[in-house]
């Protein structure tokens, strides 16, 4: 399409905007940055990504050394539709144009196979094409709308400049290629206090521990669209690629991984360089790397602690053998553990916040003292969560606040998190119900003593919420009656409902809730009666309660 006489002024001067920029920062780093906006993308865009890549280089140096030897564009596209006409400028196939705009948000080039003579990154317009002869990155920025999805993207295809200036144009093994770049976000993020390493981690192996099929090694030597049909069978090539980097990173540090790219162009054999940077054949890490993954999928649904601060060993044992002894109840009643929880344990309020403020970075500092304050445990991402050991628990009930996370995360991975909920009362209920079992497993108070305090709660209160009311936790609810009556009152209803079946209805009724996706029909199904039914029935049941009591 060519680009009017207004839309050339407005991106040429975008260009000197921000090429002068890094004209002056030259001094600092070996190569101009050339941030190109295309049309659509507003000036205020292209000033953003210029202290976006400010920052990335930034990184590069002080993490990994490096900073580019040659001029870089950083051509910036509007959305989709822009993305793939620009690779088709870049001599894409219209089909391989929209594959690959389809399943990426980035993509690093080399060179535009347009121009042959290397002109020193001078870019020339011509029908509305940019034709560039040095490397050049091409970001689709409504793909990434946000500050961090935007320098992940930039990081990513950074490392990809950095790989290509190290072992030139000899090939490398496509997953370590793709799988150190992916670190290398995760790396950026831990070093702009925004996540963690070891949560990601985390996440990582929980996201892959339970795929039936995925991308073997030996699929992922060589690169090209051989990726892109993996991604298209929902093979999960990047993220398995990302495993094998991490637990090659771990074995080895990140300064071989950075030889190995180097050692490429020194030998032309990337399999001499494997075994020159890593200390053993690519065949034997691939074999290592399959033995690991078998040892995960064993794992799974372990919890899981790390420790941050000073916190005593006497503490970390007791609450590790509380984690057992939570696994072995769950796994003895059936309940499914196909996901590993991750507690990190802290000394006190103060560090707690500190893990809080780095991995909730989107929330405000307010929101991290507030929940350091009144938190024993809170959740900081998905399966990760903070522990703050130094808080006493003061829980009318006094059930471990381990078990009570660890139960409401096993109901979930069986009917799973929008099914789980769908009846309120029910899954709140019985994760009080087996916290209590799982307390008195871990040898603290009995099921029984739970039972009569939640009993002496009800009796005490003014008045508690109906069964019907706590279908759903609605803010009526919870503005009105206390948290310990709504705790209170919803195990009561599990244990009085389990009572009235079997002590494994409980769990038949979340993995029927998983097959069938309604909460009534699945109720009715395992407890044979209704949810109204049931709700008059134990309303008798605690009217009884209060009467006795008087």
């Amino acid at each position: 399409m060519r680009m009017g006489m207004r839309q050339i002024r407005l991106l040429i001067s975008c260009i000197i905007l921000v090429t002068c920029f890094a004209v002056q920062a030259q001094n600092a780093l070996a190569a101009t940055i050339h941030i190109i906006p295309v049309k659509g993308v507003s000036k205020d865009l292209a000033n953003e990504f210029g202290s976006i890549t400010s920052r990335v280089l930034q990184f590069y140096q002080e993490v990994y050394n490096f900073t580019p030897a040659k001029s870089i564009g950083i051509v910036i596209v509007a959305n989709e539709q822009d993305y793939v006409q620009r690779l088709q400028l870049d001599g894409y196939s219209k089909e391989q144009a929209i594959r690959t705009a389809k399943v990426s948000s980035g993509i690093f080039l080399n060179s535009n196979p347009f121009v042959t003579a290397n002109d020193g990154a001078t870019y020339t317009f011509s029908f509305g094409k940019i034709q560039y002869s040095n490397p050049t990155i091409i970001i689709c920025a409504d793909k990434s709308t946000t500050y961090i999805p935007r320098i992940c993207t930039l990081t990513h295809e950074m490392f990809h400049l950095m790989q290509q200036e190290l072992k030139g144009n000899n090939p490398a093994h496509e997953w370590l290629v793709e799988g150190s770049a992916r670190a290398a976000e995760f790396v950026l993020l831990e070093w702009l206090g925004k996540g963690s390493l070891a949560s990601h981690r985390h996440n990582l192996s929980n996201s892959l521990v339970n795929v039936k099929c995925m991308a073997d090694p030996n699929d992922m030597k060589n690169g090209g669209f051989t990726w892109i049909k993996l991604i298209e069978e929902n093979m999960y090539p990047y993220q398995v690629s990302e495993a094998m980097t991490d637990y090659l990173l771990r074995k080895v540090g990140k300064p071989s991984v950075i030889r190995y790219f180097a050692l490429i162009s020194e030998t032309g054999d990337r399999n001499v360089a494997f075994r020159q940077a890593f200390g053993m054949s690519y065949n034997q890490f691939v074999k290592d790397y399959k033995a690991y993954m078998k040892q995960e999928a064993a794992a799974a649904g372990r919890i899981k602690f790390d420790v941050e601060g000073e916190v005593a060993p006497e503490v970390v044992r007791t609450i590790s053998g509380n984690g057992v002894a939570i696994e072995q109840m769950l796994r003895s009643q059936g309940w499914t553990m196909t996901m590993s929880q991750r507690f990190v344990l802290v000394p006190n309020a103060d560090v707690m916040q500190n893990v809080l403020r780095r991995e909730l970075y989107q929330i405000n500092e307010g929101r991290w003292a507030d929940i350091a304050r009144r938190a024993t445990i809170a959740v900081i991402g998905e399966m990760n969560y903070v522990y703050d050991t130094g808080k006493t628990v003061t829980s009318n009930s006094d059930i471990n606040p381990l078990a009570l996370v660890v139960c409401r995360d096993s109901i979930l991975m069986t009917a799973q998190p929008s099914l789980a909920t769908s009846i309120y009362w029910l899954y709140e209920g019985t994760a009080q119900l087996l916290a209590a079992k799982a307390t008195e497993a871990a040898g603290g108070k009995s099921v029984a003593n739970c039972h009569q305090e939640w009993i002496s709660t009800i009796r005490k209160a003014a008045g508690y919420p109906s069964l019907t009311q706590m279908k759903s936790l609605l803010p009526t609810v919870t503005s009105r009656y206390k948290g310990d009556v709504i705790y209170a009152t919803v195990a009561l209803a599990a244990e009085y409902l389990a009572g009235k079946t079997d002590s494994g209805a409980l769990l038949r009724y979340f993995t029927v809730l998983r097959d069938h996706n309604d909460g009534p029909q699945a109720f009715q199904q395992v407890f044979g009666m209704s949810v109204e039914a049931f709700d008059a029935d134990f309303a008798a049941y605690l009217n009884a309660q209060q009467k006795e009591s008087n």
